[in-house]
């Protein structure tokens, strides 16, 4: 259906079930020679309308993304542009899926939200450098900046998702209760996965995604954040 000309804006945030694959790879699969960019970086609807937004643009056209970059600036919007697809769609990834592991783990006080949200975020950070992500998405406005603005939005999707996961709500009385998509709930499992056959280390994933499934609690993953890790002679097991 698409125009021989036509561009392609992925606007999604997540991964694709069933393959946990991410929306631009997947889309630009679809597309055929068509130029393909995804949107990142903190840009909550609401208040982008009113106040504005930075965003962040990835794809590997350089005539489409200067051809976005007006059309955001015409609408007044500030736009840094980046060849990091995979890092700046694996940062919004991961700012979902820290946002909800700190509003969950926050029943134990804000260190052990502040730990989940960290080691979350790191875990993910991990997968993207294996698969040729950027530290400067994770650093700039993709990573740090996103993660920033989702902890602050009180009426976030995920940050409300993991205020009723604290309270004992499960995840599938979550879904109609927000009546809107709360991504890192989907994500979880999925993520969860990749990153076991990716063989990344991701303890805090896997204890957040059995909250998810309902197999734990928010107490236990809070827990599990905090608790010390064992040392062995010189080194921390």
């Amino acid at each position: 259906q698409l125009g021989e000309h036509s561009g392609v804006v992925v606007t999604s945030k997540g991964l694709v079930p069933p393959s946990g694959e991410l929306p631009t790879p997947y889309c630009a699969a679809r597309i055929g020679t068509r130029p393909i960019a995804c949107l990142g970086g903190p840009g909550h609807a609401a208040d982008a309308l009113e106040h504005g937004a930075s965003l962040v643009i990835a794809g590997d056209d350089k005539n489409f993304l200067a051809q976005l970059r007006r059309a955001f600036a015409d609408a007044n919007f500030d736009v840094t542009l980046t060849a990091d697809v995979t890092g700046v769609e694996l940062a919004g990834v991961a700012t979902n899926a820290a946002v909800l592991a700190a509003t969950t783990a926050s029943v134990a006080g804000p260190n052990a939200a502040g730990a989940a949200a960290g080691k979350v975020f790191s875990e993910v950070a991990s997968y993207a450098e294996q698969l040729g992500g950027k530290p400067e998405s994770w650093t700039g406005l993709a990573g740090v900046g996103d993660l920033v603005a989702s902890v602050v939005a009180a009426g976030g999707r995920n940050r409300r998702a993991g205020e009723m996961l604290a309270a004992g709500v499960s995840a599938q009385e979550i879904r109609p209760e927000i009546g809107q998509v709360a991504e890192a709930l989907d994500s979880l499992p999925l993520l969860a996965a990749a990153l076991e056959a990716a063989r990344v280390r991701a303890p805090a994933i896997d204890a957040l995604a059995e909250v998810v499934a309902g197999s734990s609690d928010a107490a236990s993953f809070a827990e599990s954040v905090i608790e010390p890790r064992r040392v062995v002679g010189a080194r921390v097991a």
